[in-house]
């Protein structure tokens, strides 16, 4: 991860919101071996130049502030870009340093002609940088793109190609949207989001069976999910299985209490199917009272009133 952060902040180039780097484990790996010379070598260094206060305070603070997140002790993600934000001041704080020192030598030992193609090399540095940023800044104009870029870098992660179908979803590209949660869902069977979220867009499709069967297993991976249980009654109704989707519809009303499309489908259960008008006037009022604007809410006053009534 050190090396990583280091050619982030040298050559900015292949940057990826979602790296895929391997975890070490043995303390002699040549990679942890040669990570902890280096960082060595940064402190013996920072001690033994003349200015060595001001470079330790630098590579200090770049040290501490990567330390949290990037030590022996990780997060989930073992890398992320924008870790090194607050990293990098004292980072490029140690190049100017040393670009500094380095042009105010005196004439004789610095000719003019070195301090031009200091010039020049700064001035490819700034224009190289600048085309990144614009290419970076496209790839980064929608979730399609910068989720399709990470794909190609982190072919091996499951993450990016569950955001791309997400990301399909949200433009209504449904089609892609299945494409890439089969792709996440053969890498990975075992994520509830990839079943619950390719169930219900298999369920808008028309393809029942395959919906309840993924979303099932979803409610075996997270059975505290009121909305995977809130479908599955959906679909149990919408095939007459009145029984499973009464089962399920309580299930979600007891772990979401203000789930008020889970209750008006029980209202709908208990009026026209088990023929309860007293119990679907509760579930009704109380879908109701939690979204008044819902589909149909004039329709249901009305009967509810007219069950009242009665």
């Amino acid at each position: 991860i050190f090396y990583y952060y280091l050619k982030l902040l040298l050559f900015p180039i292949n940057l990826n919101i979602d790296p895929d780097i391997a975890l070490i484990t043995e303390w002699w790996s040549w990679k942890f071996i040669t990570a902890s010379m280096g960082i060595a070598g940064l402190i013996f260094f920072s001690f033994r130049a003349k200015e060595k206060r001001l470079l330790l305070y630098f590579i200090s603070w770049f040290l501490i502030v990567l330390s949290p997140s990037s030590s022996i002790i990780t997060l989930s993600d073992l890398a992320a870009e924008h870790r090194t934000y607050l990293a990098s001041y004292s980072f490029y704080a140690v190049i100017a340093f040393f670009v500094y020192k380095v042009t105010h030598l005196n004439s004789k030992s610095y000719p003019k002609k070195c301090r031009d193609t200091m010039l020049v090399l700064s001035i490819f540095i700034f224009v190289i940088f600048s085309i990144l940023t614009i290419k970076r800044n496209q790839i980064w104009a929608s979730e399609v793109s910068l989720w399709s870029d990470t794909l190609k870098k982190s072919p091996q992660k499951i993450r990016p190609v569950i955001n791309i179908a997400q990301a399909y979803t949200k433009i209504g590209n449904f089609n892609f949207a299945i494409e890439y949660y089969e792709k996440a869902l053969n890498l990975n069977p075992n994520v509830f989001a990839v079943n619950y979220n390719l169930g219900n867009l298999y369920f808008v499709r028309g393809r029942e069976e395959d919906a309840l069967r993924l979303l099932n297993i979803a409610a075996l991976i997270n059975p505290k999910k009121p909305e995977t249980h809130g479908l599955l009654g959906e679909i149990y109704l919408k095939r007459q299985q009145i029984e499973l989707a009464r089962f399920h519809l309580k299930l979600a009303v007891e772990i979401k209490p203000n789930y008020a499309l889970a209750m008006r489908n029980l209202g709908i259960i208990y009026y026209f199917h088990l023929k309860k008008p007293e119990e679907a006037a509760v579930y009704f009022s109380r879908a109701l009272s939690v979204d008044p604007n819902q589909k149909d809410a004039d329709n249901i006053r009305v009967l509810v009133k007219k069950i009242k009534k009665k």
